[in-house]
């Protein structure tokens, strides 16, 4: 693969770029670092970014380039036309600049030599934005939602939108990387002529370090990666609280993002529609003193999170690939997960985990209570080695970054049209 030249666009500006501008690397975009500092010592890796400025350096490492979405066209054609790459590889298909460059390469004839990795398929998971929140609140919009459009009912239109991009990408490139049969189906339905390759993911490299261990948690502890908008669920663990606390009273859900409880009165008129409806179920059910909200977390304060949690529970409406689930598995932390999207791929439920109709907050209630009840620690301790063996396997950084590398070695041998 030597002399292999690869172009990555990304979404966000992976770690070795940060590095390379001499700035602190922050807790996003931590599972491509592994990823890129492989490809870069294997090929002559160029990296395009979103970014809120332009930049642009080369380092002995990598090549880089970060733009303004407003430029991103300009951006991306000047780059794409001045050199040509053998591989472009794309990470994610839901944005504008997505499309920009898929375009651009099919203009230059180079289509089969373009792979794009499915992070989410949006113009599916915008059908179950909304899922288990009443109509009235759906269309409800506050002051703060006014100003900024965060609506519930803004958000699935911008959903809807950057879904129309996503197909349009799909329809185009003949070549997508994924890493569940739900992506899989989703993708081949939109555009059966497409060639799959199969590639998991690494995780931040916290993860693979540490295990947990019931001796170390805070007991009857729930612990929730993120709660900001209604894909994640939320609103369904809250409304399963009141069954949990009938009989384990001491029950607290740990979760990241801004402490909503603080604001009472006037001060309400600051949340969005979302969090004022989690705050309406925190009031009528009484939860005030069992909710803590830890602001925004970095990948190691997220990992004590997961190691000092009785549960980690992911209440998603639809998911691909969890990250926040495979961190929990890879520390062997006990799980309860919405049976959703490309989640049967990830654990076995009674083996790995426990799984869940995702409108059943009686059966997410009832399987948080039996990780609770400890009247068979062998069976927890055999679930937390299994899951702790499969996430190990799914998510081997040699194993993984190999195959991407395999990937590319296919692509390389595509004829130019």
């Amino acid at each position: 693969m030597s002399g292999l030249k690869v172009f990555w666009l990304c979404n966000i500006e992976p770690p070795i770029v940060t590095e390379a501008l001499g700035g602190k690397v922050n807790s996003f975009g931590g599972w491509l670092d592994s990823t890129s500092r492989f490809v870069a010592e294997k090929c002559d890796l160029t990296i395009c970014y979103g970014n809120n400025i332009d930049v642009e350096g080369k380092n002995d490492i990598i090549e880089y380039h970060g733009f303004k979405e407003a430029n991103a066209a300009k951006k991306l054609s000047d780059i794409l036309n001045k050199q040509k790459y053998d591989i472009y590889h794309i990470w994610g298909t839901e944005y504008k600049h997505s499309l920009d460059c898929v375009k651009i390469i099919e203009q230059i004839g180079l289509i089969d030599r373009c792979v794009v990795s499915i992070q989410g398929l949006i113009s599916v998971i915008c059908k179950h934005y909304a899922e288990g929140i009443p109509y009235r609140i759906i269309n409800r919009k506050t002051m703060v939602d006014y100003l900024f459009k965060t609506s519930i009912k803004d958000g699935i239109e911008d959903f809807a939108q950057r879904a129309e991009f996503e197909l349009e990408v799909l329809k185009k490139v003949r070549h997508v990387i994924g890493r569940t049969e739900w992506d899989k189906a989703c993708a081949l339905q939109i555009n059966s002529r497409l060639i799959y390759h199969k590639c998991n993911e690494n995780l931040r490299s916290c993860f693979y370090d540490g295990t947990w261990s019931y001796e170390n948690i805070k007991p009857y502890s729930i612990f929730v990666s993120q709660c900001s908008y209604p894909v994640k669920g939320f609103h369904y663990l809250l409304k399963a609280m009141p069954l949990i606390l009938k009989e384990y009273p001491e029950t607290k859900i740990i979760t990241t993002g801004y402490n909503i409880t603080k604001n009472r009165g006037f001060l309400r008129l600051k949340l969005t529609s979302y969090q004022e409806y989690l705050l309406q179920l925190i009031d009528e059910y009484n939860l005030y003193d069992h909710i803590e909200f830890k602001g925004m977390l970095s990948a190691e304060e997220m990992k004590e999170e997961y190691l000092k949690a009785n549960v980690f529970v992911s209440a998603s409406t639809i998911e691909n690939s969890s990250n926040s689930v495979s961190e929990a598995m890879m520390l062997g932390c006990p799980i309860v997960a919405s049976y959703v999207g490309g989640t049967m791929d990830m654990l076995e439920h009674g083996r790995e985990g426990y799984l869940y109709q995702v409108s059943s907050v009686e059966m997410l209630a009832h399987y948080v209570k039996k990780v609770f009840n400890n009247t068979n620690m062998e069976l927890k301790e055999d679930i937390t080695k299994n899951c702790i063996k499969r996430a190990r396997v799914t998510h081997d950084i040699n194993k993984n970054n190999s195959q991407l590398i395999n990937i590319y070695s296919e692509l390389r041998k595509m004829e130019f049209k």
